[in-house]
């Protein structure tokens, strides 16, 4: 299915859409970390890459539940690269909100 198609069913103008992708886009933080910074948990010292993993996946499941309560989840294909493309964006988005510095 093509992002029109989407748009259509949703009852939102393609133009709309993208432009409020672009927006989006636009508003997620750019500027690049300059070191790979420790978190220290209960002692031990992760990489907080590794932190921002887990909200990733932690942010996805959130978004595929409330992709299903919206009944978008269905029309999601192929599901595994959309959710996966998902915990990426998630993740990097974390890292450069958190440990941009």
């Amino acid at each position: 299915m093509n992002l029109q198609r989407h748009a259509h069913y949703l009852g939102i103008r393609p133009g709309i859409l993208i432009s409020g992708l672009l927006a989006l886009d636009a508003l997620t933080p750019r500027p690049a970390a300059a070191h790979s910074p420790e978190i220290d948990v209960l002692g031990s010292y992760f990489p907080a890459w590794l932190i921002c993993i887990l909200a990733g996946v932690f942010l996805s499941i959130i978004a595929r539940l409330l992709f299903i309560a919206w009944k978008i989840e269905e029309h999601l294909f192929p599901a595994p690269i959309i959710y996966s493309c998902l915990t990426a964006i998630f993740a990097m988005t974390a890292w450069l909100i958190f440990f941009r510095n």
